[in-house]
């Protein structure tokens, strides 16, 4: 944003002035009544999304301001960019043959890798930028001696270098907070209740089917041949299921949750949380889908679907309910390692107040033991070493010193602690981080009486829609629908 604007509230209009090229932005006061909620919804409309002053966006509700500063750029510490090795991402044109009905390839052995095989190197290293409120990044600096690619170790690997290698032979994927994990797959013939809970620190080739009341919770990824019934799986990989997912006996505890994707032919009657994408070649009916990046599925059927960035489809049918958008999709983990950085934070403000006070402290006592000693050479006193008030402000300074040694070592280790989870929380939110308008993709019918909300926004289709976009405009607040059907004949027209 680099020239002024007038903003329109519900309640009234504001003006948003760029300063210093776009590094700050100052809001003044138009017509009407201001809220700070409408402000801010205001500014992220329109991509002002970065370095929001909420404690000055406040004051513009009180009617002796009429201007003041609501962003401004801040310097940011930025992750490394990787070139990844392994694994495969799924595109565009892998989405189109998925709602067209192709099979979806097992990713199995894409995930699988040698002892001592390069996983990931370094494109771009850790660096510090500046955030302009609308989003644009400017390089300042390369940080080196600051940050350890060894944050990004997950289990089974190592770094050297700028690369990260695995040190098992396993099956490899990188979490939703950078970190690199390697391990063994245990393959076995078929799953059931009868094995009881399964948790162990590897993750599972499944030859036949998982039966029904099983219980898995692994730090890796599940690969199923056949079937998984009726089950409760929790993986921090991907799950994929060859045959499909399936509830059929309707049991409650049954749901996946899968720190990468889930993929599957169909998935019936089934919850559903993924932090990547869910993929169905087939149908997802009856289910509750929640995706933090994409839904693409042939049919969607009497289902709830929540997803982040966009839903691709052939057909919706009716009695289903799409939720588009992030504020749908909550990043619970993501908020929790907010808070725990925030109190890191305070406790590392704590201890710097500590050293200093420490500091002052050694400062007075070696002060006051070489007054002493100056006075008792003064006086001509023989032994002064041997003098007790000598020995005890001596070991008073000396006491004082070992505490300020365990002060700093301790303060090391939570400064190590509090940037290593400052880095992974900019991975994660490099990562989530929106580039375009979510949207649904829907290249046959959409029936009526489906459902579909935006953050502003909720309708209930009163006829069915063929071929269309439905796009919720983040400038605007708007839901825009694109009817690609009509696009498509006035193009036959024109030819």
């Amino acid at each position: 944003m680099k020239s002024a604007i007038q903003l329109e509230l519900p309640k009234g209009i504001i003006r948003l002035v760029p300063l210093l090229d776009g590094k700050l932005l100052i809001a003044q006061k138009v017509s009407g009544s201001v809220k700070p909620s409408d402000v801010i919804a205001g500014l992220k409309r329109i991509g002002i999304t970065e370095g929001l002053l909420t404690a000055s966006i406040e004051l513009l509700q009180r009617e002796d301001i009429d201007e003041i500063p609501v962003a401004c750029a801040y310097y940011h510490d930025e992750p490394p960019e990787f070139n990844v090795y392994f694994g495969r991402e799924f595109n565009q044109t892998d989405y189109l043959n998925i709602v067209s009905g192709d099979e979806i390839p097992f990713i199995k052995q894409d995930l699988q890798v040698l002892a001592n095989q390069k996983l990931v190197s370094v494109v771009k290293p850790f660096r510090t930028v500046l955030r302009y409120p609308d989003s644009r990044i400017e390089e300042k600096a390369i940080l080196e001696n600051i940050y350890d690619l060894r944050i990004f170790n997950g289990a089974n690997v190592r770094a050297k270098d700028s690369r990260i290698f695995s040190q098992i032979e396993g099956s490899a994927y990188i979490s939703r907070w950078g970190k690199v994990h390697v391990y063994p797959i245990l393959t076995v013939r078929g799953l059931g209740e009868i094995h009881g809970k399964l948790d162990d620190q590897y993750g599972v080739h499944v030859l036949e089917d998982i039966h029904s009341y099983s219980n898995l919770e692994l730090p890796s990824s599940v690969f199923v041949t056949g079937m998984i019934h009726s089950s409760y799986i929790k993986a921090k990989g991907y799950v994929q299921a060859l045959e499909g997912i399936d509830n059929s006996k309707k049991i409650e505890n049954s749901r996946i949750i899968a720190g990468k994707s889930v993929l599957a032919p169909h998935i019936k009657r089934y919850r559903i949380m993924a932090g990547e994408d869910v993929l169905a070649n087939e149908i997802i009916t009856q289910s509750l889908i929640i995706s933090h990046r994409n839904v693409v599925a042939r049919i969607i059927d009497e289902s709830e679907i929540r997803v982040q960035n966009q839903l691709i489809a052939d057909e919706i049918r009716a009695g289903s309910q799409v939720y588009l958008g992030p504020s749908f999709v909550k990043n619970e983990a993501y908020l929790q390692r907010v808070v725990a950085n925030n109190k890191a934070e305070k406790r590392l403000a704590r201890k710097e107040y500590a050293i200093e006070e420490m500091k002052d402290k050694l400062v007075r006592e070696k002060q006051a033991l070489i007054g002493y000693f100056s006075r008792l050479k003064e006086s001509g006193k023989e032994n002064i070493l041997m003098d007790a008030t000598m020995m005890r402000l001596y070991n008073q300074l000396k006491e004082t010193f070992g505490a300020l040694q365990g002060h700093i070592k301790e303060y090391e280790s939570l400064l190590k602690e509090y940037l290593s989870t400052k880095i992974i929380l900019a991975y994660n939110a490099r990562e989530n981080r929106m580039t375009q308008d979510p949207q649904i993709r829907v290249y046959g019918k959409i029936a009526r009486g489906v459902m579909i909300s935006t953050p502003n926004r909720s309708i209930k289709l009163s006829k069915p829609l063929d071929n269309v976009t439905i796009r919720f405009d983040r400038s605007t607040g708007e839901m825009v629908i694109t009817n690609h059907k009509n696009e498509q004949q006035a193009a036959a027209v024109n030819v």
